[in-house]
């Protein structure tokens, strides 16, 4: 998502390097260095009731979890946030993107959004820049 934020930012005329970006991980630290799969599959349910948790708070003040990605003035973050049932944001399922702006004009955001690569995407996209070259 820092990557997406990052094109996004320098579209936008900011000068950004992908770690000026601040990035809270969902990956608990002591599980960052894990070697294997399996490993690392076997200690994150020591965290379920932590994000069990989490999500309750969430929901218990009307909101839902999002990883959200947002650039403020000349600031960038990507983090988990609660966000209100009503916003935008929350609309989204599985693999959506969305995209909320604010302009001068409108007193609102203004929203695009729609459904993200996925690998079968991806690889078609891959292939066809192969086939290109």
């Amino acid at each position: 998502m820092a990557r997406k934020l990052l094109v996004l930012a320098r579209e936008i005329g900011l000068a950004l390097e992908l770690t000026d970006i601040k990035v809270e991980s969902l990956v608990p630290k002591s599980l960052r260095k894990l070697k294997s799969a399996d490993d690392f599959l076997e200690k994150l349910k020591d965290y379920d009731k932590e994000f069990a948790l989490t999500f309750a708070k969430a929901k218990n003040t009307g909101c839902v979890l999002r990883f959200v990605a947002k650039v403020e003035g000349e600031k960038a973050s990507a983090k988990l946030e609660k966000v209100p049932t009503d916003s935008p944001l929350a609309l989204t399922r599985g693999a959506d993107n969305i995209f909320t702006f604010y302009t001068k004009r409108y007193q609102r955001p203004l929203v695009i959004q729609g459904p993200g690569a996925g690998a079968e995407v991806t690889a078609g996209g891959v292939l066809a820049d192969i086939l290109k070259i």
